[in-house]
Formats: structure tokens, sequence, C-alpha cells
């Protein structure tokens, strides 16, 4: 997000939201959570689009600065919104999300497991779409490793894919109960979300 890019995206008049992961008001904490990742480099691309946004007396995309809570960032929280809030535009926002698992596909870190007792159909299957940089689509965002893909949106209509046959097999099966029947279904704790 160098400040070239974040003007054209802004010029573009594009997207409705744009969505920031910083997890972390340090570099320490930032750095060790995102491998590789440039704590400095981000603080100062966030910083820019949000200048060259109200600069700009632009309103969109609406911008929301997003940290999820773990045990790395948990005592974070207040630090974070005294850094960002006064940064925000008027249609900006900050998003505090609990981390997850994907679906039982990484450590879990979330500092409580709050999943229900009960377990019932997933809602992302009625709800989202998630696509791949190459186009793979699958039924759920917490499938990183398209283990559930359901389609090719280069190749095929979304409407198409969204009332596909494999689909509405993934849906029946939750409706049934039967998850456990599909990776990474069958070791989520994620679904309820």
């Amino acid at each position: 997000m160098t400040g070239e890019y974040s003007e054209r995206l802004l010029e573009a008049d594009a997207l409705e939201r744009i969505i920031f992961s910083l997890d972390g008001v340090t570099a320490e904490t930032y750095e060790a959570i995102r491998k590789g990742g440039n704590f400095a480099q981000v603080i100062g691309n966030i910083d820019g689009f949000l200048r060259a946004k109200a600069e700009a007396g632009l309103t969109r995309p609406r911008a929301t600065i997003q940290i999820l809570v773990m045990n790395r960032t948990e005592e974070q929280l207040d630090r974070f919104l005294e850094a960002w809030v006064p940064k925000l535009g008027p249609t900006d926002d900050i998003l505090i999300k609990e981390v997850d698992t994907f679906g039982g596909q990484v450590e879990d870190m979330r500092v409580e497991d709050r999943t229900p007792e009960k377990r019932f159909a997933c809602r992302q299957l009625f709800k989202d779409m998630s696509i791949s940089w190459d186009g793979m689509v699958t039924v759920c965002c917490k499938d990183v490793l398209y283990l559930l893909t359901v389609g090719d949106a280069i190749e095929q209509d979304l409407e198409e894919i969204w009332r596909s046959r494999e689909w509405e097999r993934i849906r029946r099966l939750h409706r049934e109960g039967r998850w456990n029947e599909l990776q990474p279904c069958d070791n989520c704790s994620e679904w309820y979300l």
C-alpha cells in the first residue's frame, strides 16, 4: 500500500471498504505474529493511505483498522485504540476481532474458547464465498488449503457456483449434522462466527 498505490486506489473509487490487519502496537509484537512483516513500513503505508483519503475529502473506501485478539495482543488493545482512533475519518472504524484456528488448521492462539456446546450448520455456507487469487472458489474463508473447492470464478458464473450441486451437497451435510465428513469442517471450532 505504497503512496502511489493508495492514490490509484482512491482515484479508482472501486472499493466500499478496505481492511488493514495490524496485529499489535509494537514492532516486536507485530513482527512476531506477521512473520516477515515490517511494522514501520506497514504503519507508514496505513498512515499515508488515511492521510491521502482525508486530504482528498473522501468518505470511501471505508477504512477498517483490525487487530486480532490473542495472547500476544490482548494487553495492547487500549494502546491500539489510542493510536488509531484519532487518525480515522468519519466513515472509518476499528475492528477488534477474535483470532481463530482456520478450522483447526493453525495453532490455537485464542484467549479463550467460546465455541457453543451444541453445534449447528455453519452460517458461512449460506452467506459468503471465498475466491483465491487464481479464481478457485471455496465455501469458507477458513478453508485456506481450498479442500472444499466448489468452482472456478474465471471459468464459471458466480451464481452458477453458488447454486452448484457440490455446494448444495456441502450445505446438506451440514444441515444433517454430518460436518465430520468434510475437511476442514471436521476440526473447525469457528463454525458459529
